[in-house]
């Protein structure tokens, strides 16, 4: 499973990725620094799950989930922030994403919430995952299991 993190907090970040990366189901944690890298790393790693800072520097959390169009099945769509009742979670939710979690207190809840991600899929990826890299190996032309 294929996890994306987008946080301006370079030192947040890493604590984040250290941690989810040592989870035996994911497979690869992809960062973001700020919308625009977020947008793109959405489109070029399909992550499984997407968790977004709700304040990425100047911008907002609603500003990436604004402006990206997501395939269905999509990846889940998370938001964190150190004050998760100071947000508009209803704008949040209303542009896709699934759960809010305080960056502290909930993060046994969300890495409980990757498990049942993982677990809801016995290889750990989502349908999303799958379908992409099917679609890029007919487009590439490669087989991976045979490269």
């Amino acid at each position: 499973m294929k996890v994306l993190i987008c946080d301006d907090s370079a030192l947040v970040r890493a604590c984040y990725v250290r941690q989810i990366r040592r989870l035996p189901f994911v497979s690869e944690v992809v960062e973001a620094a700020d919308v625009a890298g977020a947008r793109a790393a959405i489109d070029a790693s399909c992550p499984s799950v997407v968790l977004l800072d709700y304040f990425i520097g100047l911008e907002t959390a609603l500003d990436v989930l604004h402006g990206i169009v997501l395939p269905s099945p999509c990846p889940r769509l998370l938001v964190f922030s150190a004050d998760p009742e100071g947000i508009p979670q209803d704008l949040c939710r209303a542009a896709g994403a699934e759960r809010i979690f305080d960056k502290v207190d909930d993060f046994p809840a969300l890495l409980d919430f990757l498990r049942t991600v993982a677990a809801q899929d016995e290889t750990g990826t989502s349908g999303w995952i799958a379908a992409h890299e099917t679609a890029s190996l007919s487009n590439s032309g490669t087989d991976r299991n045979n490269a």
